[in-house]
């Protein structure tokens, strides 16, 4: 049951050493590494080098590969026909499995099964300082979104094989793989516990919902999940969306950064979110 691990990344110095590490650091035995970098032109190259030969001899086979791609989805698609695993997960630059035993932990709980898609929860970290504990809602809300995030997807190899990333998305690509999925009737398994952590922005990101959501809308009309009336309407509620985030556009500009920045925040700790790394390690440990 090889696994096979695909870090995607370009000009990500900063950020591919961790991401490297959560992943080398794994106490799981059956799997391979595949680092693509899409010609990096600063130093990425080098810590990826410096890193993977602080592990030398851990029994893990890693392959690196620096050529250029048109985009983080082709490179994706290229990346995948190089590797030997059954299953696959995509772990990306910036993007870190969240402690040592998640690869056994969660392969623990499909011995037997005949499963093709794995998920389970993750955690967005905000630059206010804020751990954002999120576990996916399931397949339910495929018809408007994307039901888990993609950094805590396990999938089986021949299906990105079956339904390779449409390179002519720009962010809905790994969403338009899931539906295909859905429709191919393949068998999804939600295994609890937390697999990754990843950054994500402080309030630049709400000006991006509207947009990301129409994504989602266009790809799931175009696949067939919604009827022409439901994409109507689900356009009106964007359209009003957008004109919201406008409006936070304008009040973010008059106000003080750290103004702004602590409006958010607390709306975010309203929802449930944690305010620090020990809140997070011990909503870990009671998910296991």
């Amino acid at each position: 049951m090889l696994l096979s691990i695909i870090t995607v990344c370009k000009n990500a110095e900063k950020e591919i050493r961790d991401t490297i590490v959560s992943v080398m650091e794994q106490n799981f035995t059956d799997y391979e590494y595949l680092i693509w970098d899409g010609v990096s032109e600063d130093g990425t190259l080098t810590v990826i080098n410096e890193t993977i030969e602080e592990y030398q001899g851990c029994g893990v086979p890693v392959q690196i590969v620096s050529e250029k791609d048109s985009g983080i989805y082709n490179a994706m698609n290229r990346a995948v026909l190089l590797t030997r695993g059954e299953w696959v997960l995509f772990l990306n630059a910036g993007d870190y499995l969240l402690h040592a035993d998640v690869l056994r932990n969660t392969f623990g709980q499909i011995c037997g099964s005949d499963t093709d898609i794995i998920y389970g929860d993750w955690i967005v970290y905000y630059r206010s300082g804020i751990y954002d504990y999120q576990k996916p809602v399931g397949l339910k809300v495929i018809k408007e979104k994307m039901p888990f995030c993609h950094q805590s997807t396990i999938s089986r190899r021949y299906l990105l094989e079956k339904f390779p990333f449409n390179e002519a998305e720009k962010i809905c690509a790994d969403y338009e793989f899931i539906i295909d999925c859905f429709q191919a009737k393949s068998k999804f398994l939600y295994c609890s516990g937390l697999i990754c952590m990843f950054a994500e922005g402080g309030v630049s990101m709400l000006l991006r919902r509207d947009k990301l959501e129409l994504q989602f809308i266009n790809v799931s009309f175009r696949k067939g999940l919604l009827t022409q009336t439901e994409y109507e309407k689900r356009l009106k509620e964007n359209n009003k969306l957008k004109r919201k985030l406008i409006l936070f556009s304008v009040l973010k500009r008059a106000l003080p950064a750290f103004l702004a920045e602590r409006m958010l925040r607390k709306r975010r700790i309203g929802r449930g979110m944690k305010k620090n790394w020990e809140e997070v390690l011990t909503a870990a440990k009671k998910c296991g």
